[in-house]
Formats: structure tokens, C-alpha cells, sequence
């Protein structure tokens, strides 16, 4: 059997990696940590290059339909007889 001694000393040290592991942990993409220990939420740099593709698809998306657009009204444009 364990005894008291021993328990609680591993139970102390236990509780003190867990709030050493906190302090060093990273924030994340969540809400900053309140208090003396907040730091700025940054986005990792993957993150920042899907959201530029992205916008870069949906500019290249928007182009496209625009081109379509303007298309399909100079084609019905020519297609209508002219009236004298």
C-alpha cells in the first residue's frame, strides 16, 4: 500500500507540473488569457495563407460571374434586331 507521505508528495507534484504546463502552454486561436499573462493572439502562418486563398478564390470567383455576365448582355445585345 502507498503511504500518506508519499501520496501527497506525488499529488503536490503533480498539481505543480499541471500549472507549470499551463503557464507555458499556447493560447491558441480562442479568447486571450485574462489578467498579467495575456499576450497577443497571433494566427499561425498556414492559417494566414488559406485565408489569402480563399479571398483569392472568391476574388477570382466574383471575376468570373462578372465575365459571364457582361458576356451573356453583349450577346443578347447582338442577338436583338435593330429597329430602324
Amino acid at each position: 500500500m502507498l503511504s500518506d507521505r508519499l501520496f501527497y508528495f506525488l499529488t503536490a507534484l503533480f498539481a505543480l507540473g499541471l500549472i507549470a504546463l499551463a503557464l507555458v502552454w499556447p493560447q491558441g486561436m480562442g479568447a486571450p488569457s485574462p489578467g498579467p499573462f495575456r499576450r497577443p493572439v497571433t494566427l499561425p502562418e498556414y492559417a494566414i495563407l488559406e485565408q489569402r486563398k480563399a479571398a483569392e478564390e472568391a476574388r477570382a470567383a466574383e471575376r468570373a460571374q462578372e465575365l459571364a455576365r457582361t458576356a451573356q448582355a453583349a450577346e443578347s445585345d447582338a442577338s436583338e434586331p435593330s429597329v430602324p
